[in-house]
């Protein structure tokens, strides 16, 4: 191989959104070294035709060909790399990322067509692999550090010792002005610290607990260029991002004062939710909305499945702390948990379900869990006679308290929720129905078992076909709910949910239709030039009635008969609910 000849990195995402950060850190390490080498990134999608990236790779007639490796991908990597190998022979395929290292020895005598596997971090050892690759021999391959290799003489297989950790100011800003300009309206990922203090059982973070941080001026000067660039959304990979609650507050605050009004760039963080501290909560409650997004990690409820993870939280003080930023409305919330940990039963589960509702975030995750290759959980799992697949995800099948019908009934709920509350649809009326029965986890496990029996969850549903499923399971399990009066406040109830969703069809079943008499048609053209003269700056508005108390409602959950009329605001992309009246109030 000569300098000149170019080496491909190969990234496969799950959507043309996402981005590699991995293959750009190498990408960047590498040339600040050796500027004269030429190394071009190839990035598509898994769900992109094969035979379309491997036409893409093959163009290139490579000497090196580089992949980066996770569960959601290696699949695909496994079928590029065997036909790569058929078309260049002499072409070498390396493999890196956490799915490739926790199992080097196994891939290496499984696909020959693989030839090297890179373990540990891959700048250095990437690096290091090219400068041998391009004036060395084959004997050098041992002083690459964290290389696995096949040694073909010897029929045998080399495990190079992993090498040094980069320091935190030595893993290179994968990033230029024009790599931020040509990726603006992607998911650029970041880390500010590497390693993660826990130990849960289930991950692969598990395994480095020395948190090695990025200096905060160098981290400061680097989130800078992401908010000039006017970037769509920025995640910070950090396993536990306010691990050190005081850098953590640094950053945010300069994220909320930088940010200058701009309101483009959403940034995204894993925290620990009782790691939180008042002054950050303070200080995220002042963050315009829309800036900050925080992912916590909630997994149980129950000490004692915590504890058997590896796993201890202040479960009173995560819920207080997300209380507080939920009434303060500025941070989109995204809470977890995990189904299948060890010791944890469905009716166990369905108190972590209500735990978690209860705390009304954005987005409410009901994650699986994956016995990872390399993780601690994969003998913890064979001690309890869990099962799992055996390929990627490696997601479990059954654990010592859910049976596999277990699972699938959560996997049913997962995709109800995903369909509803997580895609902003009929927020309101779940939690009203929700809310009235004694659990809201019975009400969710009923209305799962309703769907799959009646093949509601078969095929992709309209927001008006998930209304009338919600309006038929309601209308079958309360029937004394939906009648006379009060079933048009539950219509209006669907409505308003409709409303915010920002639907442009009228479902005519929900009450958009025309006026039914001259005193409405009248109290909606006042109401709508109330409206409009009480936000003259506001733009396109929107004014409809309903048929009980909005603002008791909102405030209570309660449903009681008033008339109200509502004015939403259009121009916000997803409509708000700019203002609210009750119509006697408008003249």
């Amino acid at each position: 191989m000569t300098a000149v000849q170019p080496v491909i990195l190969c990234g496969l995402n799950t959507r043309h959104v996402h981005t590699n950060l991995a293959l750009r850190s190498l990408l960047a390490y590498h040339q600040a070294r050796r500027p004269e080498q030429q190394l071009i990134l190839v990035e598509a999608t898994i769900n992109d035709r094969p035979l379309s990236i491997l036409q893409t790779l093959y163009q290139y007639h490579a000497p090196v060909y580089a992949f980066s490796c996770y569960i959601w991908n290696i699949i695909l990597i496994r079928r590029l790399s065997r036909d790569l190998k058929k078309l260049l022979p002499d072409s070498l395929i390396v493999w890196g990322g956490p799915e490739a290292a926790q199992q080097a020895e196994d891939f290496l005598r499984r696909e020959p067509a693989v030839d090297l596997i890179i373990r540990g971090e891959g700048e250095e050892a990437f690096s290091v692999l090219l400068d041998v690759l391009t004036t060395g021999t084959s004997e050098d391959l041992d002083s690459v550090p964290g290389l696995s290799w096949r040694d073909r003489q010897q029929d045998r297989i080399h495990h190079n010792p992993e090498g040094r950790s980069l320091a935190g100011d030595a893993w290179p800003f994968p990033y230029n002005r024009q790599t931020l300009a040509e990726n603006a309206g992607r998911i650029l990922y970041y880390e500010s610290s590497r390693g993660c203090p826990f130990s849960c059982s289930y991950c692969l973070s598990a395994l480095d607990r020395r948190v090695r941080y990025r200096p905060l001026d160098q981290t400061l000067a680097e989130i800078n260029q992401f908010l000039e660039a006017d970037l769509r959304q920025v995640k910070f990979v950090d396993r536990t991002f306010n691990a050190d609650p005081a850098r953590a507050y640094a950053i945010w605050k300069h994220i909320i004062e930088s940010d200058a009004g701009r309101g483009k760039t959403n940034f995204h963080f894993e925290v620990a939710g009782d790691l939180l501290d008042d002054r950050s909560v303070e200080l995220l409650n002042q963050a315009p909305s829309g800036l900050i997004q925080l992912e916590i990690g909630v997994q149980s409820i129950h000490p004692d499945v915590l504890a058997a993870v590896n796993r201890k939280t202040d479960l009173d003080r995560l819920a207080r702390q997300v209380k507080v930023l939920r009434q303060g409305g500025r941070v989109h919330l995204h809470l977890d948990l995990i189904a299948g940990l060890p010791g944890e039963t469905l009716e166990a589960f369905g108190r972590s379900f209500d735990f978690v509702w209860a705390l009304e975030v954005d987005h409410f995750q009901l994650g699986f869990l994956k016995v990872l290759p390399g993780s601690p959980m994969v003998d913890q799992a064979r001690l309890r006679g869990f099962l799992w697949q055996d390929e990627p995800p490696y997601e479990i099948l059954a654990s010592d308290g859910l049976s596999f019908a277990d699972l699938t009934l959560l996997k049913n709920t997962a995709q109800l929720l995903d369909g509803f509350s997580n895609s902003n649809f009929y927020r309101h009326s779940l939690c009203f129905f929700a809310n009235r029965r004694e659990r809201p986890w019975l009400f969710w496990r009923a209305l799962t078992e309703w769907a799959v029996e009646r093949g509601w969850l078969e095929r992709p549903r309209s927001p008006a076909d998930r209304a009338l499923l919600l309006l038929s399971y309601i209308r079958e399990s309360e029937p004394g709910l939906v009648k006379d009066s009060t079933e048009k406040m539950i219509l209006d109830l669907f409505r308003l949910d409709y409303q915010l969703s920002g639907q442009k069809d009228q479902p005519e079943f929900l009450g958009f239709a025309a006026p039914e008499n001259e005193w409405e048609q009248e109290i909606r053209l006042h109401a709508q030039q109330y409206f409009k003269n009480h936000h003259r700056r506001s733009g396109r508005l929107r004014t409809d009635l309903f048929s009980f108390d909005v603002r008791r409602f909102l405030k209570s959950g309660e449903l009681l008969p008033d008339t109200w009329a509502v004015c939403f605001d259009l121009s916000t992309g997803r409509p708000v609910m700019l203002d609210k009246c009750r119509v006697n109030d408008l003249y």
